[in-house]
């Protein structure tokens, strides 16, 4: 019975899909959905603060510049600098 939603929402698909693999996507969509009805930048928001957990220490401030480098400031005023890897060529 519960199935049946993946034929509603246009997400069911035999073509090798694992259910596991329907329902990360699923999730997915339905989380842009609710964050698209709080703002039209709330999904981009949230992404950048989920990827930035994963930076280490109490940073206070990030950075980032059209050409991909990136500047984490920390709480203590040290600064860490990452440089895409064309640029450093």
């Amino acid at each position: 019975m519960s199935s049946q939603i993946w034929y509603h929402l246009g997400g069911f698909s035999d073509d090798g899909d694992t259910y596991e693999t329907q329902e990360v996507q699923f999730e997915e969509q339905l989380d842009r959905f609710w964050a698209d009805l709080v703002g039209p930048d709330e999904h981009l928001r949230r992404k950048i603060l989920e990827d930035l957990g994963f930076v280490k220490g109490d940073w206070s401030r990030v950075t980032i510049s059209r050409d991909g480098g990136v500047r984490i400031h920390f709480a203590d005023n040290s600064i860490k600098t990452l440089t895409p890897p064309n640029a450093a060529l």
